[in-house]
C-alpha cells in the first residue's frame, strides 16, 4: 500500500489497506511490544485520503494515528496541515454562500 501511495495510486492503496484491516488484528500479550506500529495503517490512510482530496477522512485517520503516538512530530505536522486546509475550504464555502445570499446592489441613476 505504501508503494502505491508514494506513486500517487491512492485508490489502489486505499483498497489494499481496507482489505488488510479486515483480515489483520493486533495481539496484546507479554511477548509483543505494546507499540507494534498500530498507528501505521491510520497514518498511511490519512495520507491516502489527503491525496484523494478527502480532507475529512484525512483528519479522522490522522487523529486515530495520534491516539497511538500523540508525540509523533511528522503526524502532528500532517494533522496541522490537514486542519489548515479544512479551514481554508470552509472559509471559501462561507464566502460563496454569502455571495449567493446577499443580493447584488442595484445602482439607481438620478434622472434630473
Amino acid at each position: 500500500a505504501e508503494v502505491y501511495n508514494e506513486h500517487g495510486f491512492f485508490t489502489a492503496a486505499l483498497g489494499l489497506l481496507e482489505d488488510a484491516s479486515k483480515i489483520t488484528y493486533q495481539h496484546f500479550d507479554w511477548v509483543e511490544d505494546s507499540n507494534s506500529y498500530t498507528e501505521r495503517s491510520d497514518d498511511i490512510l490519512s495520507i491516502i485520503y489527503y491525496g484523494l482530496k478527502d480532507i475529512d477522512n484525512a483528519i479522522y485517520y490522522c487523529e486515530r494515528a495520534l491516539n497511538h503516538v500523540p508525540d509523533d512530530l511528522r503526524i502532528l505536522r500532517n494533522y496541522s496541515a490537514f486542519l489548515k486546509e479544512k479551514i481554508v475550504m470552509l472559509e471559501k464555502q462561507t464566502q460563496e454562500q454569502n455571495r449567493e445570499t446577499v443580493p447584488e446592489m442595484i445602482e439607481f441613476v438620478d434622472e434630473q
